[in-house]
């Protein structure tokens, strides 16, 4: 099974830390993206969709940095779906953006996270910064996205659709 999500789009906030009781580090924000449609009397619309977007461990560190509202990222991750009984009884659903990759593509962003890549103790490894981001580099960042073991497995014919 494969469970993967490409976004491009533009904070809708300010991150939010927080820390699990565990002490793992955890930031969420709200991502927008947007898509254009021709409606049935001939008129451009434009739909805008809001994603919740979470930032496990260091890449929260990274989040925590160079996440602005209003500027724009790359996001790659996996869907993830909850549920809990709020304290009214009432059954509540949450689905969020487990992010695996963020790339910033604002400029000023991009700059920032570079600056950020010259301080010592620096663990997070960064991406090649540009002032525009080409097609090339989204398909570089892509190619170099790695699944984890526990999300491959063997396919028998059996498990094809078709």
């Amino acid at each position: 099974m494969f469970n993967r999500v490409i976004l491009i789009g533009r904070a809708g906030q300010d991150i939010d830390v927080r820390f699990t009781p565990g002490g793992t580090k955890v930031a969420k924000f709200s991502l927008a993206t947007s898509r254009s449609y021709m409606d049935s009397q001939g008129n451009w619309q434009e739909k805008t969709e809001w994603h919740n977007i979470a930032l496990w461990g260091r890449l929260a560190d990274k989040g925590e940095r160079i996440v602005k509202k209003g500027n724009l990222f790359f996001v790659e991750g996996s869907i993830e779906y909850s549920s809990w009984e709020d304290q009214n009884g009432m059954r509540r659903y949450k689905t969020e953006i487990r992010a695996l990759t963020l790339i910033p593509l604002t400029p000023k962003t991009a700059e920032a996270m570079a600056g950020s890549m010259n301080q010592p103790n620096s663990s997070v490894s960064q991406p090649p910064v540009t002032h525009q981001v080409s097609q090339d580099d989204l398909k570089e960042e892509l190619d170099n996205i790695e699944i984890p073991e526990d999300d491959i497995k063997d396919i028998d014919d059996n498990d094809v659709p078709f």
